[in-house]
């Protein structure tokens, strides 16, 4: 399993693909976001942004998603949130 990092304004965000250097939506398994001040992890699976798919009436995807099949795509799941809490 490979990890690349994409750069976002507002978060860090993680691709995670089984095939080396191939991070496009077909060969994507999932992404880990990070939190503005990185102490909350958000791990997903492949699929749309459900709040922009609401909004967009089914069709939009994440900031990063710049595939034409993203409608065809269900609405991503969520199956893992890590807080780091100071103790």
């Amino acid at each position: 399993m490979n990890a690349r990092k994409v750069g976002t304004s507002r978060t860090t965000l993680y691709r995670m693909s089984f095939e080396k250097n191939n991070y496009n939506n077909e060969h994507l398994v999932g992404r880990v976001r990070a939190n503005f001040i990185g102490t909350t992890f958000t791990v997903t699976d492949n699929g749309r942004n459900p709040f922009k798919s609401r909004l967009l009436g089914g069709g939009g995807g994440d900031d990063d998603d710049d595939d034409a099949s993203a409608p065809s795509r269900p609405v991503r799941s969520e199956f893992a949130c890590i807080t780091y809490v100071r103790a």
